[in-house]
């Protein structure tokens, strides 16, 4: 990986957290950024299931199937990044709403602006914990959308109320592709995941605390 990548990967991630509009505007409108965000999208994939890694190994999955589970998931965040930029310029255009870009800019900037969004998605390594876990992963949605919303009004030029429905609407839009193709493809999906991964996930973190509770409380009981 090139040292300039890097460092302007580095760069956008801390214009992302910090809500920063040449951030995305950068991504929206140049295309080393543009290049930069796509990495962080997919970053925050691999970052997902590496909080899950310890998982795969107590379920005695071998490493190698481990950096390719991580591979394979490095694509989940960039397709959905492109789902929700499709979406969001298709509700775009059926309310009539205008960007002030040049129209055949208009879908790579919007691509850029939603990858950018999923920076704080690279925090997912701790989504995994035992509790917390769902509560935070929720809490990073909501962060990832207002970060849609903030882009598309600083970097599209929409307004702000145009730019808070066609953030959501084309969220609502990937949902529904998302959920349908997994509903199409579910049985094909569970053989990869299970081609890739080796065997099923018979211990998951909460199990695992679980079964470490019960043995303290066996101890303390004796």
């Amino acid at each position: 990986m090139e040292p300039g990548l890097i460092r302007e990967t580095l760069r956008l991630i801390g214009g992302a957290f910090h809500a920063q509009s040449w951030a995305f505007i950068e991504a929206a409108s140049n295309d080393d950024a543009l290049e930069a965000a796509v990495l962080i999208a997919i970053l925050a994939g691999i970052s997902e299931l590496a909080g899950q890694s310890f998982v795969l190994i107590a379920n005695r999955t071998p490493l190698y199937r481990i950096g390719l589970a991580l591979a394979l998931t490095g694509l989940i965040y960039p397709a959905m990044a492109f789902a929700w930029t499709m979406g969001a310029l298709f509700i775009a255009h059926v309310f009539g709403a205008s960007v002030d870009i040049p129209e055949s800019n208009a879908a790579s900037a919007a691509f850029g602006v939603v990858a950018l969004a999923f920076a704080p998605r690279l925090l997912g390594i701790f989504a995994v914990i035992p509790y917390f876990g769902v509560g935070l992963g929720r809490l990073l949605d909501l962060w990832v959308m207002a970060l849609v919303i903030f882009g598309f009004d600083r970097a599209l030029g929409l307004p702000t109320l145009a730019a808070a429905a066609t953030g959501v609407l084309g969220w609502i839009v990937q949902y529904l592709l998302r959920r349908l193709l997994g509903r199409m493809f579910a049985r094909p999906i569970r053989r990869l995941r299970r081609a890739v991964i080796g065997t099923p996930l018979a211990r998951s973190p909460q199990a695992m605390v679980e079964k470490a509770l019960r043995r303290v409380q066996r101890k303390d009981a004796a």
